[in-house]
């Protein structure tokens, strides 16, 4: 195959290729997009379907419960005020009062409960109205409530429909951008493996510069030089691991000649606070020695002063003795006694 066919085919193949790339890139984004986008359509489905008129419908039953147990009660106080109208009627209430007072009596409560039950009566029926009111707004609220789940539900069911339709879409296209890498690889058995297809760019520029002549030939440069930077690649790994041994040793031992440096400071430290304090002391011992000493000096001065002063005495007394001799000798001689 000459080389101008051998390039074109690369060429070709490459071109293959990046469009099977950009297919499958569109295909992994299309794939995410929509996966995202159900995902937040379900979120939102979800919330809605939830909230349609929950708080509205829930205050009117609120109201609705209310106003039935207030029925209730004033129902209870018409039938209070009836039994006491009726007591009133058939005088089985006694006041103490005259028979014809009485009768007054009887007459002006029956008036005043008549007012009660009336005002009650007409308070009934206005709740009763009330209640009705209520109740066709509540059911009003049900079916707009139904209708909007209904529209909502639609609506997901459409939404369903449009994106099974778009997966249908990705899956038919990642089978052929299958169909497109698998056909290619057919069609290049005899020209060229698909597990050589990354080798390419290696492959074209060997062929185009002349430095092979033969897909075989560009093939064994590229693995040479593949194991090339393969191997640069795991002495680079190798130095990097050293340098970082070397480093973690080094810091290592500084670290030790640190804690070294410091224990041998902090034992001279103490040694030294040792040496000063046992010098204190000795200094202290030598100033009370010093003191003792002088007293004993003072004191040996004393005892020379006092045999001075004896030995003074002494010579004093022996010239004291020698002159009264010789004062004796003298009256000796005069008396004419010699001794």
């Amino acid at each position: 195959m000459e080389k101008k066919e051998i390039l074109e085919r690369i060429l070709y193949i490459k071109a293959v290729i990046s469009d099977i790339s950009v297919r499958c890139e569109q295909y992994e984004y299309g794939v995410m997009k929509y996966k995202n986008e159900y995902k937040e359509f379900n979120k939102k489905f979800n919330i809605a379907s939830s909230k349609v008129y929950v708080e509205d419908l829930k205050s009117i039953d609120d109201y609705i419960e209310e106003t039935r147990k207030s029925i209730n009660v004033r129902t209870n106080n018409l039938k209070q005020l009836n039994n006491i109208k009726s007591d009133i009627l058939n005088k089985n209430i006694k006041y103490g009062y005259l028979e014809e007072k009485q009768d007054e009596i009887n007459k002006l409560l029956i008036e005043k409960v008549d007012s009660n039950i009336a005002s009650c009566e007409n308070s009934i029926e206005k709740q009763k109205e009330y209640l009705e009111k209520a109740i066709a707004l509540r059911d009003t609220g049900l079916d707009n409530q139904k209708k909007s789940l209904e529209s909502l539900n639609e609506l997901k069911s459409k939404t369903d429909q449009y994106y099974n339709g778009i997966q249908k879409n990705l899956k038919i296209t990642k089978q052929k951008i299958e169909l497109m890498y698998k056909s290619l690889c057919e069609d290049s058995k005899d020209f060229l493996n698909a597990s050589d297809f990354d080798k390419l760019e290696y492959i074209y520029y060997y062929i185009e510069t002349g430095r092979s002549d033969s897909i075989k030939d560009a093939l064994n440069l590229v693995d040479t030089q593949l194991r090339h930077e393969e191997l640069v690649g795991v002495l680079n790994d190798a130095v990097k691991t050293i340098c970082r041994a070397i480093q973690y040793s080094t810091n290592e031992i500084k670290n030790s000649i640190n804690d070294a440096k410091y224990s041998i400071c902090n034992h001279l430290d103490v040694g030294f606070t040792n040496l000063n304090s046992q010098l204190n002391s000795l200094n202290n011992e030598m100033e009370s020695l010093g003191i003792s000493l002088s007293s004993i000096i003072k004191q040996n001065d004393e005892i020379i002063d006092a045999s001075r002063l004896t030995n003074s005495l002494i010579e004093r007394q022996n010239d004291s003795c020698e002159k009264m001799l010789q004062d004796y000798e003298y009256v000796n001689r005069m008396s004419g006694v010699i001794l």
